[in-house]
């Protein structure tokens, strides 16, 4: 899906040691990453039914205008952490729990607190622990 962002190439980038921890035995990173001209408070599906285990350690985002919340979740559950306040400020939440989700698992973003929050980008940061299945 693109370059991975690193601390080298993008403010909130993951480290070498994680991408490392990763990519040993066959794992890899995915950062998914999107536009959204103008936030409402809604559910936005990201994932529907995933075909491999996966961890969610980081979560990217901001906006050219305007206030938000979005939290993410696997299936119905948040990510340890909490919630990514978005502004014009990048902000990149760390999950260091809740954060693993299995095969068929769905992936959401749910945006609340909205007021005009416009132009947000938002990049999930997915670690596959080992290769794509056969």
């Amino acid at each position: 899906m693109g370059i991975i962002p690193t601390p080298e190439n993008t403010p909130g980038g993951i480290s070498g040691a994680a991408f490392a921890r990763a990519v040993a035995n066959g794992g890899s990173i995915d950062p998914f990453y999107g536009y959204i001209p103008v936030v409402a408070n809604e559910t936005i599906p990201i994932v529907i039914s995933s075909e491999r285990p996966f961890a969610i350690p980081k979560v990217v985002t901001d906006c050219g205008s305007g206030t938000c919340q979005v939290e993410v979740r696997i299936n119905s559950t948040p990510l340890g952490g909490g919630a990514n306040s978005v502004s014009t400020t990048r902000q990149t939440k760390d999950h260091t729990s809740a954060n693993s989700g299995q095969i068929g698992d769905d992936v959401s973003l749910v945006f609340s607190s909205n007021s005009n929050c416009q132009r947000m980008n938002w990049v999930v940061i997915f670690e596959y622990p080992t290769a794509d299945p056969e």
